[in-house]
């Protein structure tokens, strides 16, 4: 069963601003994963690997972008949505 090990900050993100994705590998068989994070609209996708040494990646918002999805296909998370703020200047 699938748990919620990906985690998001700022949460909710911010659109143009840095975002953090972090893996909570304690307790997995696992060392390490790929993140398929997506923003739409636009479909802008990357594959974003992290490691039990290294669990957080950071990414740029796009200007525009109102939702995020964070996939994991090892299976051992939760995909994670968040719907995106528009930034404060």
């Amino acid at each position: 069963m699938a748990s919620e090990l990906i985690s998001l900050n700022p949460d909710p993100p911010e659109q143009g601003m840095a975002l953090t994705i972090c893996y909570d590998f304690a307790g997995l068989p696992i060392g390490s994963t790929t993140l398929r994070v997506t923003f739409t609209p636009g479909g802008t996708t990357s594959d974003q690997p992290v490691t039990s040494k290294n669990p957080c990646v950071t990414v740029n918002v796009p200007a525009g972008a109102e939702a995020i999805l964070v996939e994991d296909p090892s299976g051992y998370s939760n995909d994670k949505t968040a719907i995106i703020e528009n930034a404060v200047c």
